[in-house]
């Protein structure tokens, strides 16, 4: 971690919580680039929701979708508005055996802001699970966050964003086909965003 990441809210491993340090669930919540890039053994997946949150274009990205001198952005969960905010994901069960090597992983993974603690999701039974989950703790998260960024603003930075992991763009298309293809109904802050990026990017080429 460099002092200029440091500025960005980066750190060198998520956060984690007394909760999900005490926790014994082995469930993990994907609901960004964890719907696409599993990079780690799993036992089963499934999708599910995560109700009383909102997905949100507003965390920083310095150290994969962008740099520390243009950062990119990449989503968190926020609380939602209503009652009936949810979040659709996929669930991931992590070998017992493997649990430790794998959360470490992911704990450097996940460092530019996220928390890593212990939600409830629902699966498409009704059943719920308790998971893990990364999202930023708005009491500990620092400044990785840009709390209540406008749409055209983020699409202004996710359409002109490159980091280490690729162009900003990529990560938006991923996760729009991540999430449609989970078939759990749209996901309007999104669609409307990546059509505002798409529009930004189509005008860029033809100046």
């Amino acid at each position: 971690m460099t002092s200029q990441e440091l500025v960005h809210g980066c750190w060198d491993k998520a956060q984690v919580s007394q909760a999900a340090l005490q926790s014994s669930a082995r469930m993990l919540f994907g609901y960004g680039s964890l719907i696409w890039k599993v990079d780690f053994e799993t036992v089963r997946s499934f999708p599910c929701y995560i109700s009383g949150f909102e997905r949100r274009f507003w965390m920083k990205s310095a150290d994969h979708r962008g740099t520390v001198e243009s950062p990119g952005r990449v989503v968190t969960l926020v609380k939602g508005k209503t009652e009936t905010s949810k979040v659709a994901g996929r669930a991931y069960e992590i070998p017992p055996d493997k649990f430790q090597e794998i959360i470490d992983q992911l704990d450097v993974r996940e460092r530019h802001g996220y928390t890593r603690e212990v939600a409830k999701i629902v699966d498409l039974a009704g059943d719920e699970h308790e998971c893990l989950v990364y999202y930023n703790d708005p009491q500990t998260g620092g400044n990785a966050i840009m709390w209540n960024e406008e749409p055209a603003q983020t699409a202004q930075i996710i359409a002109h964003a490159v980091g280490p992991s690729g162009p900003n763009i990529e990560y938006l298309e991923n996760l729009k086909k991540g999430i449609d293809d989970l078939e759990l109904g749209e996901d309007p802050y999104l669609n409307d965003l990546l059509l505002q990026v798409q529009a930004i990017c189509k005008q860029t080429h033809k100046e």
